[in-house]
């Protein structure tokens, strides 16, 4: 198992729209974006084999409503936007054997991504598949952040919390979607694991 980095940046509703609205298609858009919105895992968006891809919408508690993020391949694991490439971190992602099967069988989407995350026109146009009233002009580039996701031999993509444990150590290893709203209960579980090591008597 390898631990890739997947750059995920995406955009906010530029203000003055945070309530976007339309009835082209009331079943989807009568309402104001006061929720969040996924597509539907049957649309073909590649959720069910990629959760953490697709144009979504996330109201903030500041009000605020994001849309996405998307999720690309980053040059190293600390390849924020603007950054420079570490190429030592690239070059082991690359030559690694479950990435390259990950690579071979789903390039299309991947290739997608990369294109959408570069053009704010593609961006809205596969919005609008949720919110038919995005345009261009709505949209403006938002946060970005780094995803390390482990990726099995086989080249699948590890879709559950690993935590391991080694020596006087306890690693979180993946921590998928919904690994932030799963924040706390992941902290008490690894405090659980680390608390016997924390009150063992100590060799004199």
């Amino acid at each position: 198992m390898v631990a890739v980095p997947f750059c995920q940046d995406g955009f906010s509703i530029t203000a003055g729209d945070p309530n976007l609205h339309t009835h082209s298609r009331p079943h989807f858009c009568q309402e104001r974006l006061n929720s969040r919105r996924f597509a539907n895992p049957s649309s073909g968006w590649g959720f069910l084999l990629f959760p953490f891809l697709g144009v979504h919408f996330t109201r903030r508690i500041d009000g605020t409503v994001e849309v996405g993020p998307n999720a690309v391949l980053a040059l190293g694991r600390e390849q924020y936007r603007g950054s420079p490439p570490v190429w030592g971190d690239f070059w082991e992602t690359l030559t690694n054997r479950g990435f390259r099967r990950l690579a071979r069988r789903h390039w299309r989407a991947g290739l997608r991504e990369m294109l959408s995350s570069r053009s704010t026109t593609l961006y809205s146009r596969l919005a609008r598949r949720l919110v038919p009233a995005i345009r261009r002009r709505h949209l403006e580039r938002g946060g970005v952040g780094i995803r390390a996701q482990a990726i099995a031999p086989d080249g699948s993509l590890v879709d559950d919390f690993v935590i391991e444990r080694a020596d006087s150590t306890t690693h979180v290893l993946n921590a998928p979607s919904p690994g932030a709203t799963a924040s706390l209960a992941i902290g008490r579980y690894v405090a659980e694991q680390i608390r016997p090591m924390l009150t063992r008597p100590r060799p004199d």
